[in-house]
C-alpha cells in the first residue's frame, strides 16, 4: 500500500474547491468570488455580533427586531430575540467558514501587520481594529488548504493485466484462495487488520475484472437545506452504467458482488477443507462486506 496526497484549495466565501493553486486564484480574482466578497462583508458587519459595535446601536436594534419579527410570523418555532441574534451571527459565521475568536486572540496579529498600538478600551482604536479583523477574516476564508491522505491500496501493474485481459477471473480467484489469511490466536489487532486488507485486496481483483465494465463510483456533491440554511457536502454514490445515474445504486451493486463470490465459491471443482473455511468465513461476514475498499478501483 502506498499513501497518497491530495491538496484542495476552499474558498469558504464561496464553498468551491479546486484542486489545483492556479484554479483556485482564477477564482480569487473573478467578478463572480469579488461580488460575493462584498456580500459577504455587508452581512458580517450586519449580523456578527462582535461587529454590530460598528453599527449605531438604536440602527441594528431596529433592523434585527423586524427581521426578527418578520420570522416569527413564518415560523412556529423561534427563540426569544436575544438568543436569535446570536444564532444568526453564528449561522453567518459557519455560512461563509470564518473562524472567529475574542478580539483579544488578534491584537498581537493586529499591531505585526499594521505596526500600531491598539487599545480596546479606546473607542477610536476598537473602531479601526474591528474594520481590520473583518477583512482578515474574510481573507483567511478565502484560501482554505487540506490535504487529504488517502492509502493506495491496489497495484497498477495487476489492475494494467485486468483491463487488458492478461489475466483470468480463474486466476484472480486461484490466487485469492492460495494467499488466503487466516487469523492466528497470536494474532494483535494490526495483525488480524493486515490480513484482512489483504484478503480484500486479492478479493477486489476478482470483483473488478467482473464488474469493471458494469459499475462505476464518484463522490456526488449533495445541497441539503434545513430553516433556510444551505450546506453542501460529498456523498460516495455507486451507479450501474447505462442505468438512471442520477440515484445511489450501492446496496444492489453490493448484492451483486456477494452473489457473484459466492457463486464462485460454490462452484469450485475440487472443494477442500481451506475452500470450506473461506466459504463459511465468506457467508459470516456478508452483513459487513464493505464497498469502501472498491472505490479505489471504479473511479
Amino acid at each position: 500500500m502506498t499513501t497518497l496526497n491530495r491538496t484542495t484549495y476552499i474558498c469558504g466565501i464561496c464553498n468551491t474547491n479546486p484542486d489545483q493553486l492556479s484554479h483556485h486564484t482564477a477564482h480569487l480574482n473573478s467578478k463572480t468570488h469579488q461580488e460575493q466578497k462584498i456580500i459577504c462583508e455587508y452581512n458580517v458587519r450586519r449580523y456578527v455580533v462582535d461587529f454590530l459595535y460598528l453599527v449605531n446601536n438604536n440602527y441594528w436594534g431596529i433592523y434585527l427586531q423586524n427581521e426578527y419579527l418578520d420570522e416569527r410570523m413564518r415560523t412556529e418555532t423561534i427563540p426569544i430575540f436575544e438568543d436569535w441574534v446570536v444564532k444568526k451571527s453564528y449561522d453567518i459565521e459557519k455560512k461563509y467558514n470564518l473562524k472567529n475568536n475574542y478580539s483579544e486572540c488578534y491584537v498581537s496579529k493586529y499591531e505585526a501587520e499594521t505596526h500600531k498600538k491598539c487599545d480596546l478600551n479606546d473607542e477610536i482604536d476598537k473602531i479601526i481594529f474591528l474594520d481590520w479583523k473583518i477583512m482578515y477574516l474574510i481573507k483567511q476564508a478565502e484560501t482554505i488548504q487540506k490535504t487529504e491522505r488517502s492509502l493506495k491500496h491496489f497495484d497498477n501493474e495487476m489492475i494494467h493485466k485486468i483491463n487488458n485481459n492478461e489475466i483470468t477471473i480463474d486466476e484472480l480467484f486461484n490466487n485469492y484462495v492460495n494467499c488466503f489469511c487466516f487469523n492466528d490466536d497470536n494474532d494483535n489487532y494490526n495483525d488480524r487488520r493486515a490480513k484482512i486488507i489483504k484478503n480484500n485486496i486479492n478479493l477486489g481483483y476478482i470483483v473488478y475484472s467482473n464488474f469493471k465494465n458494469k459499475f462505476c463510483f464518484k463522490f456526488v456533491d449533495i445541497v441539503t437545506t434545513v430553516l433556510g440554511q444551505t450546506e453542501k457536502r460529498k456523498s460516495p454514490y455507486w451507479f450501474i452504467k447505462d442505468e438512471d445515474l442520477t440515484r445511489d445504486k450501492s446496496h444492489q451493486i453490493k448484492k451483486l458482488i456477494i452473489a457473484f463470490i459466492q457463486n464462485l465459491l460454490d462452484n469450485v471443482e475440487e472443494e477442500n477443507e481451506k475452500i470450506t473455511k473461506i466459504k463459511n468465513k465468506f457467508l459470516s461476514g456478508q452483513k459487513n462486506f464493505s464497498l469502501t475498499i472498491l472505490q479505489e478501483l471504479f473511479k
